[in-house]
């Protein structure tokens, strides 16, 4: 057999390694646009304000795609795919064929259509490669804006402010973190952030890029309220959105992201797809959750499945998000609504938690980040709780609260 996977993340290693756990025998090609070997995207940042080496960023060894007897194709991007053929088009013309396939291509940055956003002095942050232009063209006093607010955004202010920049966030929903955070729990993590130098301006989009001179250089950023911030360098994150020009004019079922079942299965018997790009139903219910975590399961369960081995995906995993900004930890998991709230918060922490029908739907934390993966499992495991009273305890015990939720009774 003969497995071809187009991109080479989380997803893709994972799928790797799920396959050569029942199956040593088949050919596997990863098809990567990419020049380096895997990595993780969510320390870019940390990348690029220094706290952290280049090498810390890569997902396995030097040795793993040999080790797994892996055909690596980098710096090949994909153009298309013949569904009926069993072939996989590069963009220099070449065609690959397979027996089965994964699509894990991830996303890309959304491109906003703003009036002098292309040129000099605007960056995107996706890629190791992004972050490296990034990093050398930068200096210390530099008037850095950052178009989102999100946790993506953020991450990237937060490594300007470390390298000396001016850094001044622009988030057009009413307040930080939109898919993180409510807005009370948000307003406490931008007072954080404005403590440490950053301006944030929420509720207001950017109406356009100005530039001066004959090299058209940045000069400013118009708000749609009119206002003008200053700015040397602008970088965009704005999100992002699943790379599916590669299924265009395919017979591959897709709205804007690739459209699976429990196994990753497309429409097509033989195509699989996993990470960013997947939309999983499971029950009748579609979801598409681009974290990490997400990204490892999926590719996991695809990579059986195309070895002949049945996985599914039993429930959707929930939203869990971290972000570290300066000292203050982020936490948000699950749902941000329910029919009761409580909140506890003390000099060094906030905890807010949403219940639903005796279950925690969702909850925020910010500062100490104790018992989170507890709370999460909780979560997951829908624990139903005859007392919430204790759920903001220091003391709060996984496994008292989940012998109580056997008994019936807070133990």
């Amino acid at each position: 057999m003969k497995v071809v996977i187009i991109g080479n993340g989380p997803a893709s290693l994972s799928a790797v390694e799920a396959i050569r756990k029942h199956d040593r025998d088949s050919k596997i090609t990863v098809i990567s646009k990419e020049r380096e070997p895997a990595y993780t995207p969510c320390f870019l940042s940390r990348y690029l304000s220094g706290e952290i080496e280049k090498e810390k960023l890569f997902l396995r060894d030097s040795a793993f795609y040999s080790r797994n007897n892996v055909e690596l194709l980098q710096g090949v991007s994909a153009d298309g795919i013949e569904t009926r053929q069993n072939r996989v088009i590069l963009l220099d013309g070449r065609k690959m064929g397979y027996d089965k396939l994964l699509l894990a291509g991830g996303a890309n940055p959304v491109i906003p259509n703003i009036p002098g956003i292309d040129g000099e002095g605007v960056y995107y942050f996706k890629t190791l490669s992004d972050a490296e232009k990034l990093k050398v063209s930068v200096h210390s006093g530099n008037r850095a804006v950052v178009i989102g607010g999100g946790f993506i955004g953020l991450e990237i202010a937060k490594g300007l402010s470390r390298l000396g920049l001016n850094v001044t966030i622009v988030e057009k929903e009413g307040g930080i973190l939109p898919r993180m955070l409510d807005n009370e729990i948000a307003r406490k993590v931008q007072g954080h952030l404005e403590e440490k130098g950053m301006v944030i301006y929420t509720g207001y989009g950017v109406k356009s890029i100005k530039r001066g001179g004959l090299k058209k250089k940045l000069k400013e950023v118009e708000l749609d309220n009119g206002k003008s911030i200053p700015a040397d360098v602008l970088v965009v994150a704005m999100g992002v959105k699943p790379n599916l020009d590669i299924i265009e004019g395919s017979s591959v079922r897709a709205d804007t992201v690739v459209l699976v079942n429990e196994r990753m299965q497309t429409n097509v018997e033989n195509i699989f797809s996993a990470g960013d790009m997947a939309e999983v139903e499971i029950d009748g219910k579609r979801r598409v959750n681009p974290i990490h975590f997400h990204a490892v399961k999926t590719g996991e369960i695809a990579g059986a499945n195309i070895a002949g081995i049945e996985k599914r995906l039993d429930a959707h995993v929930e939203d869990m998000n971290t972000v570290i900004l300066f000292d203050l930890p982020v936490v948000s998991m699950g749902e941000r609504w329910g029919e009761k709230t409580i909140i506890h918060e003390r000099s060094d922490r906030t905890i807010k938690v949403y219940l639903q029908d005796g279950c925690i739907n969702g909850i925020q934390m910010l500062g100490n980040r104790e018992r989170g993966g507890v709370y999460f499992s909780c979560i997951m495991r829908k624990i139903s709780f005859s007392d919430e009273r204790h759920l903001l305890s220091p003391r709060f015990n996984y496994g008292l609260t989940y012998a109580g939720s056997l008994y019936g009774k807070t133990l």
